[in-house]
Order: C-alpha cells, then structure tokens, then sequence
C-alpha cells in the first residue's frame, strides 16, 4: 500500500510540472502577441530631409476604436508598434506640415478630443492650430 502511494504522490508532482510548464509557456507566447497595430496615413520630411513627421492611426482590436497620432522621427527610422506619438487625439481630421527644419505646425479640428500634446519634442517646436 506504501508504493501505492508513493507512486501517486509521485504521478501528482509531476502531473503538476507538467501543467506549470505548459501553462508558462503558452503564457508567455501569447502575452507577447501585440494586438495594436499603426496604419500609416502620411508622412512629411523636413526641408533638410533630417527628420519626418508621420500622422498615422493606431489600433488596438475590434473592441477598441482607433486614435490618430502623430509622430517625429528621424529620418531613417521607421514607425514602432509602440505609443511614441507627440499628439493623440480622437478623431482623423489632421494637417500637418514642416514651417522649417525646427519647428512643424498641426492643425486640429476644433472637436476633437486631445488626449496627449507635445510642444517640444527633440529639439522641435510644435506649433497647434484650431479650425
């Protein structure tokens, strides 16, 4: 009766590394699984051609709308999965444009909801207009 239960004891331990190891790796690919995605709409290079400004909408599943953003990168640099915008708003109605290699101007309409601003990003103004 001993070996029986030490056999149990035994098939239960490791029936429960079994579960744990599948359990964590089934875990951790499916929490590496990014469910955004950007949809680039346009991009602008500033007239030294150093760096771009790229308005574009993020996306996070069907259960969630999509946010417009905007974005300045280097000129080289393409457009992360990740929240790096210098503007986010609510709703798609953006003009953006370089006034100099320094300073770029964004025209947002008027009813749109903000939910990040940026005036200064890496050495470049960032000028806002309401129509």
């Amino acid at each position: 009766m001993k070996t029986f239960y030490k056999f149990l004891v035994g098939f239960l331990i490791i029936g429960f590394l079994v579960f744990l190891f599948f359990w964590l790796t089934i875990g951790s690919i499916f929490s590496s699984v990014d469910m955004c995605g950007n949809t680039i709409i346009e991009t602008k290079f500033s007239p030294n051609q150093n760096n771009k400004i790229v308005l574009f909408h993020r996306s996070c599943g069907a259960t969630t709308g999509f946010s417009t953003q905007v974005s300045i990168l280097e000129k080289d640099n393409d457009l992360e999965n990740e929240n790096s915008a210098i503007l986010i708003i609510d709703k798609d109605s953006l003009d953006i444009k370089w006034i100099n290699d320094d300073e770029v101007s964004i025209e947002i309409n008027k009813n749109s909801e903000v939910f990040k601003k940026q005036n200064h990003f890496n050495g470049i103004k960032i000028n806002y207009k309401e129509y």
